[in-house]
């Protein structure tokens, strides 16, 4: 293989048919496998096309025989016999004949890695490839395992030489246009062009077979037929009526007056209707003024050689002005499509980028381009059992109009991948071919942006999941072990023979039987509880129901020097579950319990604002505002000095008050500690 820059080593010449096929230079002709024709031997030259001393061939190229890594290379011995493959580039446009090239040149270059296909960008304003048909190309040839480049040149087939010595190419597969023969005289083909310029690059011409498509397409009018009629009547109708008014002003003015008066007439005609129409007015005008204004008068005749001189000059002057005038609109034209262009893709932008769905696109596209319909439909590779369709069916993933159920319905079609399409009804431009390319391209992006976010979601979601089960075992590994040991030990003390007990010594390990079992059986309501809560089986009953009957219920179990009730004997009623309410107190209450220091826990209620506040206040230690953030998650035990706890009663008791209705909050006790405010909501007719 020979780097991009590397001198080319120097091989013998081949013998035999080869060597008509490695030098190039022999028998030029069309390809008959190309056209469908019967094929000739190898070597076998065909008509002549190109210059004496070209390096061109289009012969077909001797029999293949295997190469490495499976390729085909072609028959081209060295002095020891061996085989060697060309490294090959295939210069392709972009349109369907693209295809053909890049198989031809995948033939001649055998390994894969020595095919390199270019695609030249030119900088004259000329409409390239579509997009779509350019990634289709692309894609084909990284499966072969070739390489696709795009290059930017002022002239195709120097840019197409450059490449192909760059990359230390020993042949270029151009393709060959039918042509008339006035065609090629007047603007010969980009394939001969590339020959010319190649130098000691061997060039392969593949004849192409006539295309209806081929020919250039007419330029388009910037002006409406309306405005073009317009401006053929006053082309008409202007000259003569400007005639008439001068035959009767003719003693007053001169020609040189009437000269610029036609001048700008002619400029008005291009204004109104565009280069064809001024055109015909600037040589009306010429006859206008050579028969009735130039001596002699009444004849296509002009005696003084100064008047011709005027006539002339008026006449360029007319055509290039009209000329002048007529690309400042198609370039106004251009420029209005151009922003206009601009405007969708930023908005295209916006909307990859942003939120908006599919269906959102899809709306914003029939906007844009007034279309009757739109429609992004997605090819089923299954089929249905018991049917016989060959082709896909059709699966709608957003719509905006008129409905369409298959590309076949609809009158155009862009393809956005191997899968998905754009289904348009309505009138479709062929100029605003390129921008729907993009919009096709941006609504790939957008369903592959919403996939990687969902399959993003779902994996924070299992990455949180896996994390809470390994918490929970280690939590659980720790927090179940202390109360069964507490209560092992109690028994073990009760049921010793060896030791006699006092009745104080039983009744206080009584009592630390007690306290361990009433922990243990917390701890597995609370677990019970979150299970509840992720599985979502929590089915809250609401009533009419009093602060003051539940608070008590939920404090019960806590010393009275622990926590004081600072609440009015009537409070307003609440609308809430009065059991679930009992456990998120009760939970609150014991995690104030816990990190208050010993200090009471007070509990104080008032309505405001339509809900009822019960506000829990410790003097503990408190919390640091990102800490506050995290409390109410699962297995969260920040500043929890204390033994024991999964951190599951905060996460619990927000989980239960969100079930019903109700709202957790935590505020900074004033001298330090923390306020957890519960907010329930007040019963309906509640004053």
């Amino acid at each position: 293989m020979v780097g991009a820059g590397a001198a080319q080593p120097e091989r013998p010449a081949p013998q035999g048919p080869a060597a008509v096929y490695a030098r190039g230079g022999h028998g030029v002709g069309p390809l008959p496998a190309a056209r469908g024709g019967p094929p000739r031997p190898a070597g076998t030259p065909g008509r002549r096309r190109g210059a004496p001393g070209d390096r061109v061939t289009t012969l077909l190229p001797p029999a293949p025989v295997e190469g490495s890594e499976g390729g085909r290379s072609w028959a081209v011995p060295g002095d020891n016999g061996t085989v060697t493959t060309a490294r090959v580039v295939v210069a392709v446009a972009g349109d369907p004949d693209s295809a053909t090239l890049v198989r031809r040149g995948a033939q001649l270059a055998g390994a894969p890695a020595e095919l390199q296909v270019v695609h030249v960008l030119t900088q004259d304003g000329r409409p390239g490839a579509a997009p779509a048909a350019l990634a289709t190309l692309r894609g084909e040839v990284e499966r072969l395992g070739a390489g696709f480049h795009t290059v930017i040149g002022d002239d195709v087939a120097t840019a197409v030489a450059d490449f192909a010595g760059a990359v230390g190419a020993e042949m270029v597969v151009v393709g060959l246009p039918a042509a008339g023969r006035l065609r090629q005289a007047l603007a010969p083909s980009t394939g001969l062009a590339v020959a010319r310029r190649a130098g000691a690059i061997d060039v392969q011409l593949v004849p192409l077979p006539r295309r209806p498509g081929r020919r250039r397409a007419a330029r388009e009018s910037p002006l409406s037929a309306r405005r073009v009629v317009a401006g053929w009547l006053l082309a008409v109708v202007g000259p003569a009526a400007l005639t008439v008014l001068l035959r009767l002003l003719h003693a007053a003015v001169g020609l040189p007056i009437e000269v610029l008066l036609f001048l700008a007439l002619t400029v008005a005609v291009a204004i109104v209707g565009g280069l064809a129409p001024a055109v015909g007015s600037a040589l009306l005008g010429f006859v206008l003024l050579n028969y009735f204004f130039t001596p002699p008068t009444g004849q296509l005749l002009i005696a003084d050689s100064e008047n011709v001189l005027a006539l002339v000059v008026f006449l360029a002057v007319a055509v290039a002005v009209a000329s002048v005038v007529d690309l400042a609109g198609r370039r106004t034209l251009q420029a209005f499509r151009a922003r206009a262009e601009a405007s969708a893709l930023a908005e295209l932008s916006r909307s990859v980028l942003g939120d908006d769905t599919a269906a959102v696109l899809v709306a914003r596209l029939r906007e844009t381009f007034g279309l009757a319909g739109a429609a992004l439909l997605d090819a089923e590779t299954e089929v249905a059992a018991g049917t016989s369709a060959a082709g896909p069916r059709w699966r709608t993933l957003a719509t905006a109009g008129t409905g369409v159920g298959a590309p076949e319905e609809a009158d155009a079609v862009v393809r956005v991948d191997e899968r998905r399409v754009l289904a348009l009804t309505g009138r479709v431009l062929a100029r605003d071919r390129r921008v729907l390319e993009a919009f096709a391209a941006q609504a790939g992006a957008l369903l592959e942006h919403r996939r990687l976010r969902e399959q993003a979601e779902q994996a924070r979601v299992l990455e949180q999941a896996e994390a809470a089960r390994t918490a929970l075992l280690a939590a659980v590994s720790h927090d179940l072990r202390t109360p069964l040991a507490t209560i092992r030990a109690a028994l073990d003390g009760l049921l010793s023979g060896d030791v006699r007990l006092s009745a104080g010594d039983t009744d206080e390990l009584v009592a630390t039987l007690v306290a361990a079992t009433a922990r243990l059986e917390r701890l597995i309501d609370n677990l019970l509880d979150l299970s509840r809560l992720q599985t979502g089986s929590v089915r809250p009953v609401l009533r009419r129901a009093s602060l003051d009957e539940i608070v008590p219920l939920a404090t019960d179990g806590f010393d009275p020097g622990v926590v004081r009730l600072d609440m009015a004997d009537t409070l307003p009623l609440v609308c809430t579950d009065p059991g679930l309410l009992e456990r998120v107190v009760a939970n609150v209450v014991s995690n104030a319990v816990r990190h208050s220091g010993g200090a009471p826990v007070r509990l104080a209620a008032a309505a405001a604002g339509g809900r009822m506040e019960l506000r829990v206040v410790d003097h503990g230690p408190g919390l640091t505002e990102d800490r506050k953030a995290h409390m109410f998650e699962p297995f969260q035990r920040l500043g929890d000095s204390a033994p024991g706890g999964l951190g599951l009663g905060l996460a619990v008791a927000d989980g239960l008050a969100t079930a019903v209705g109700a709202s957790i909050r935590a505020e900074d006790t004033p001298g330090g500690g923390l306020t957890m405010v519960l907010s329930v909501p007040l019963a309906q007719g509640t004053p």
